[in-house]
């Protein structure tokens, strides 16, 4: 689940990602922060870092909406 908020404190956001996709295939560099990569490229473990991606992926789409 990943939580934020906007300038208002009293405002928040959940986005509860249910299902991921096997073999996502964007590229992390296409849309993640140069401190977002930094972070990608510290986690180890496959399937952790298939769920930040697509986590990003989601919540970047939906804000630019």
């Amino acid at each position: 689940m990943l939580i934020f908020e906007t300038r208002d404190p009293q405002e928040r956001y959940h986005l509860q990602v249910h299902r991921f996709i096997e073999g996502f295939h964007e590229a992390p560099d296409s849309f993640l922060s140069e401190e977002e990569l930094q972070y990608f490229h510290h986690i180890t473990n496959d399937k952790r870092k298939s769920e930040y991606l697509q986590s990003r992926f989601v919540l970047k789409s939906w804000l630019s909406k």
